[in-house]
Order: C-alpha cells, then structure tokens, then sequence
C-alpha cells in the first residue's frame, strides 16, 4: 500500500498547471507471460495421490484492461497516471468414472503507476507515439487441490502474494476522430522479480527445491485502445 501511496501522489501532481487537456484511455490487450519460476514449481498437494494428470492450461492469456488519465506537459509529452488488471493460471486435471482430480494455480494481479507518452509523429490526424510507463504490481496467487470421489472429499487451497515493478516501453498507432483517439497499443512488459510470501507472513513461499518462487509477467502485449480528450477553459 505505501508503494501505491508514492505514486498516486506522484502521478497526481502532473496535473497541476499543464494544458487545458484532460485525456482518458481505455484499452483491452492481451499477451504472453513468462512465469519460468511458476512453472517449474511442482504443485503443492497435502495428498499422495499417484494419477496421470494432463496439463489443461499453461498460463494462457486472458483479457488485461488498462485506464490512463494524463495531460500534456508540453506539445509533445504528455503524463499521468495508469491503472491495469490482468489473470492467467495453470490447471493439471485428471478424470476417469471413479474420481476427479484438479491441481490449479491462478493469478490475478493489479498495477497503478505513471504514464507518460511522446508523440513521435502527426499528419492528416495519424499519430505515432512512444509510451514508457512505470508501475507497481500487486500479485495475488491461488494454490487449489480438489478432489472429488465416492471415497474422498478434499478441496485445500490457500494464497500467496508479492510485489513487482513493471516497466512498459511501446510504441502506439492511431487516428484522431473529433475528440476521439482510435490507435493500437504494442508493449513489452519487464519486471522486477516479485518473491512470494505467505499471507500474514514473512515466510516466503518455496518450490520442492527450497527455491523462492516468483511472478513474471514479463512478456509482449498488444492492445486496442480509445482515447477521449476532455477540454477545458482558462
């Protein structure tokens, strides 16, 4: 919570003297993620169960959303403040006319943080700009075991979280529309890496190795934004 504190009020304070321009972004994208660290983890089960259990989902990519609020500082440069959701997970499944058996693991994370853009290039209302934002990233990690059978009821679950700074350099390309900004997003997401931790806890959360186990939504997204501008008097 501190590090969000910091830069909301940090990002709050490009709005004070700039243009008479308020800009709202909303953008939906989708992208790849590296979780190296998550997949190499063995899936923590409180049974010994022996079944051949198929991998189902491989931390595929769901739908992120994105909101910027900015202005311009100058003609070119414009900043403020962004906010952003995405999910993810993994599921090893195993299912036969006795018995179910579900190992998942799913992500959900949260991140707030500055948003600045350059604008590189303008003619006949096309726009190339360049985007650098900065954020911290709030990850939350469900770990579930659910069996189902005539003999056995077991369904354990318990979460983990973490901290991570991202850093998106991309690039955008778009039409202005009167007070509408149509334009397509492309980014490469790095981030700090973010170590695991029990809820209410110092204890950090390991892998069979005894290994940290991290998040790294490191990876290449693509996006579909509108941007709307505000315009207000002296």
């Amino acid at each position: 919570m501190k590090h969000w504190c910091i830069i909301i009020v940090a990002s709050l304070s490009f709005f004070r003297g700039f243009s008479q321009e308020l800009r709202v972004m909303g953008e939906v994208n989708l992208g790849r993620y590296k979780m190296e660290s998550l997949r190499e983890m063995v899936h923590p089960s409180p049974l010994q169960i022996s079944v051949p259990v198929k991998l189902v989902r491989d931390f595929p990519s769901f739908p992120g959303f994105r909101l910027a609020v900015f202005r311009g500082v100058t003609e070119e440069f414009s900043a403020g403040i962004q906010v952003g959701v995405n999910s993810t997970g993994r599921r090893f499944s195993y299912s036969d006319y006795t018995a179910s058996v579900n190992y998942d693991t799913k992500l959900h994370c949260v991140s707030i943080g500055l948003f600045t853009e350059f604008k590189i290039f303008e003619k006949n209302n096309w726009q190339l700009v360049a985007n650098l934002p900065v954020t911290t990233i709030y990850n939350v990690v469900h770990i579930s075991t659910v069996v189902d059978s005539q003999y056995l009821q077991v369904n354990n679950a318990f979460k983990v979280g973490s901290f991570n700074v991202g850093v998106q350099p991309g690039i955008s390309v778009g039409r202005k529309i009167g007070s509408i900004f149509l334009r397509g997003n492309c980014y490469y997401e790095y981030n700090s890496p973010g170590q695991l931790q029990y809820y209410n806890s110092d204890v950090s959360f390991t892998n069979s190795n005894y290994e940290p186990v991290i998040v790294e939504w490191d990876g290449l997204r693509a996006g579909i934004a509108v941007v709307y501008t505000f315009q207000f008097g002296d």
